[in-house]
């Protein structure tokens, strides 16, 4: 067979695989930029999607790749869009955080500082 058949994250072989160290910079990224305009959380969650975009399941341990992948889930990411052009990368997100209140707020950014420490905690062993 010429080619391989990709494999789910979910179903990675190698349980004791690390996530890559440039997605503790990204994650930290995303989390400081909603931190900044918390009041404004909805707006700015469309605007960072981008980061939804560079971090990538592959990049993540096979643990914490689920965690990601619940929360691009969360915030109506679609891994279909063209992520050459904004608008169509943002508008999912703007859709789904649109229709968020303060507790799918305060949900997603709990969400977010549990994978950052676990992501520190990760890469402190």
């Amino acid at each position: 067979m010429l080619f391989r058949r990709k494999k789910p994250v979910a179903a990675s072989p190698d349980p004791d695989r690390k996530s890559n160290i440039y997605v503790d910079v990204v994650l930290t990224q995303l989390i400081q930029n909603l931190e900044r305009d918390k009041e404004k959380l909805k707006h700015t969650l469309a605007n960072q999607a981008g980061y939804f975009h560079l971090i990538i399941p592959k990049d993540l341990s096979h643990t914490l790749a689920s965690d990601w992948i619940a929360i691009r889930d969360f915030v109506g990411f679609e891994d279909s869009v063209d992520i050459f052009d904004a608008e169509k990368m943002k508008a999912p997100i703007r859709k789904k955080a649109s229709q968020f209140t303060q507790a799918d707020i305060d949900e997603l950014m709990t969400m977010l500082y549990a994978l950052q420490a676990k992501l520190n905690a990760e890469h402190n062993h």
